[in-house]
């Protein structure tokens, strides 16, 4: 091939290099940093939002923690308050059985009976009166502790009662009152008094 058709052929050649495939490597290139480019900012932007939804999983972790802390904070503050509740209750319980059983004994109404009625005479208001006392006590018993008077007025008067376990009652017939030593009466006197200490010691 003659010179001359070599030289038009490499021309040709780099015509098209020059006006297809430079561009065409040009173009591709471009391309390739946009591609580049937003791949970056597709990472940049994955990055940026899963730092933020990192944050609100946080967020709502912390959210969900204190809440869990101000639960537990108030089931353990109901607790220990039902807790010292029941300690009230088992204390009143206590203290009622122990009054219970001391007032049963007979000595006990004896004395409280000597008591009352002492008192009542004292203030002449030992006339016209119901003695109410518990069921178990023996009349005849209760009658050789106290004077002859008094006695009569129980044989007369004496109102044994199923409701009343330990202490008497007396009602006072012409002032329509009632003065009550009874094992819950009692019982109640001494829960009330004991109450504010109690209270301090469990609520302070």
């Amino acid at each position: 091939m003659p010179k001359q058709a070599n030289h038009t052929i490499d021309e040709i050649c780099q015509v098209l290099i020059d006006e297809a495939l430079t561009p065409a490597k040009k173009e591709a290139e471009s391309i390739v940093e946009n591609a580049k480019k937003q791949a970056e900012e597709i990472i940049h932007h994955a990055k940026e939002e899963a730092a933020y939804v990192e944050k609100k999983n946080l967020q709502e972790v912390e959210k969900q923690k204190r809440l869990c802390q101000d639960f537990l904070q108030f089931s353990s503050k109901q607790a220990i308050a039902q807790l010292k509740e029941k300690i009230i209750d088992l204390f009143r319980k206590e203290l009622f059985g122990i009054v219970t059983q001391e007032m049963q004994e007979p000595d006990v109404v004896k004395k409280s009976l000597d008591v009352i009625l002492t008192l009542l005479e004292k203030e002449g208001l030992a006339v016209n009166l119901q003695l109410m006392f518990p069921k178990h006590i023996d009349i005849e018993e209760l009658c050789k502790h106290i004077t002859k008077k008094f006695a009569q007025k129980i044989r007369k008067e004496g109102c044994p009662l199923e409701g009343i376990q330990g202490g008497i009652k007396v009602r006072l017939l012409n002032e329509n009152f009632s003065l009550d030593f009874s094992e819950s009466a009692v019982a109640d006197l001494l829960f009330a008094q004991a109450m504010p200490e109690l209270k301090k010691m469990l609520f302070s």
